[in-house]
């Protein structure tokens, strides 16, 4: 009887082995770190990547279809844009695909997307009804391979916008005429909810200022959007508005 050794495989072996295989991602660029944008500067507008200090640019998209407005997934293995592929008077397509270009699937309508922490699902926002004259818009959830679509608001004549997820996944940050219309259809302010849905409350208090596209801060206490020409900053509880030059109602 012959007797075998025990065969061990070291952690560097393991490593490489499964780096080589098919995963179906397989090892993509890292972009950590990476500023994603448009540019036109080889003719059709794409998505190109750089380094902090400019450096390095690289183009992701090609092809006959424009790309832009795009974000990164949480681990910047995947883009999420708009494109021209499918489009109509009422609705430019969301794609996603892989860094490289690669798995790029059609996943619907919509606009000002962001992704979930997890990388699972994306929150945009969309007018469904813009061609008959409604300028309703509402924010939606759907998954990353374009099923499960969820609507989370809808009130006829509010425009719902700009969403943002929190760092934590509970809690979407989005835009909102709702507390104006119908008397100043463009004023809005920001507002919160949870991720379902629910509870559903207003944040900022700007006495009529154009405030929108909401960002969270990494450790989710602060949020930073545009108001008018200015970026303001705020604690999620409302407190600590910057600047305060604005009389708080």
């Amino acid at each position: 009887m012959i007797h075998q050794r025990p065969f061990k495989l070291s952690p560097t072996f393991l490593l490489l082995y499964f780096l080589g295989c098919d995963t179906g991602m397989g090892p993509l660029p890292d972009y950590r770190n990476k500023i994603l944008f448009t540019s036109s500067r080889n003719g059709e507008q794409q998505l190109y990547a750089m380094n902090p200090d400019g450096s390095d640019a690289r183009q992701l998209t090609t092809g006959p279809y424009w790309h832009y407005i795009a974000r990164w997934s949480p681990d910047t293995r995947r883009i999420v844009s708009l494109t021209n592929e499918n489009i109509t008077t009422a609705c430019v397509q969301m794609v996603v695909q892989n860094v490289d270009g690669t798995s790029r699937q059609l996943i619907g309508c919509g606009g000002f997307m962001d992704w979930s922490p997890d990388g699972k699902k994306i929150v945009f926002a969309f007018s469904p009804r813009a061609e008959l004259g409604d300028r309703t818009r509402s924010i939606y959830v759907i998954n990353a391979d374009g099923t499960g679509l969820e609507q989370l608001t809808d009130s006829l004549g509010i425009r719902d916008d700009t969403p943002s997820w929190s760092p934590d996944g509970q809690t979407i940050a989005f835009s909102s005429n709702r507390d104006y219309y119908p008397d100043a259809q463009l004023w809005s302010e920001i507002y919160l909810m949870d991720a379902d849905g629910s509870n559903q409350r207003r944040l900022t208090y700007t006495d009529s200022l154009i405030n929108g596209t909401p960002a969270w801060s990494p450790d989710g206490n602060s949020i930073a959007f545009t108001s008018n020409a200015e970026i303001v900053i705020i604690e999620k509880d409302g407190t600590d508005l910057s600047p305060k030059s604005w009389t708080r109602s």
